[in-house]
């Protein structure tokens, strides 16, 4: 999200034990961006924290259960982005419980511990589905439809369950989008229509009793 005189930070630290060495260097590092973003009164600055195991080969860094390759500092950006989209359909479909807004939540450095752990421990598996895009983004699209109501499961093929109906591909996700809102409209046209009526009764009857009291 890029937004004028604002900037975000996101730490992604490595809790691997490969690094022990480095802790000083780390501390010190973090301390002076913190320090360089509170001495820079100019707009605004957001920091966020994620915590994983990474695992450092010959000529790259990835995060375990991921075939994510990290060889320099584009990569790491691209990392970083990737991250924020498992995030956002962990939050849009895994765990909606607690529901916040998903941007204060990510950028405010308010996130419940609990719900970040949770995050943390299964982000491979989130890294494995958000490889098709569309998809994803029909899926959250759906859930937040639904009012996060509808139960959205997916296997490691990245095949996703909703209420029993299997979805494989945009297409599926589109067409179960349009024939959920057709449905949906369906209901709401019937809840006016009862309503309409409800209210007809109601007039007549109160039309009744008036015309009874003047007896």
């Amino acid at each position: 999200i890029m937004k004028a005189n604002f900037i975000h930070v996101c730490f992604v630290a490595d809790s691997s034990g490969s690094m022990t060495s480095s802790i000083d260097d780390v501390k010190g590092g973090f301390k002076r961006i913190i320090e360089e973003q509170k001495a820079n009164t100019k707009g605004e600055c957001a920091v966020s924290y994620f915590d994983f195991n990474f695992m450092f080969k010959d000529n790259y860094i990835t995060l375990k259960g991921t075939n994510f390759k990290i060889t320099n500092e584009a990569e790491a950006d691209r990392f970083q982005v990737k991250l924020v989209d498992c995030y956002q359909f962990f939050r849009n479909v895994v765990n909606t419980e607690n529901k916040k807004d998903i941007v204060s939540e990510i950028y405010n450095r308010r996130l419940d511990p609990v719900i970040r752990k949770q995050f943390e421990e299964n982000v491979q598996d989130y890294f494995k589905v958000i490889g098709n895009q569309e998809l994803i983004d029909w899926i959250i699209t759906i859930s937040k439809e639904s009012k996060y109501t509808l139960n959205i499961t997916f296997d490691d093929q990245g095949v996703f369950y909703i209420d029993g109906e299997i979805i494989t591909s945009p297409l599926d996700a589109k067409e179960f989008y349009i024939d959920y809102m057709d449905k949906k409209k369906e209901k709401l046209a019937m809840a006016i229509y009862k309503n309409n009526i409800l209210t007809k009764i109601k007039n007549a009857w109160n039309r009744f009793k008036a015309k009874f009291a003047k007896i």
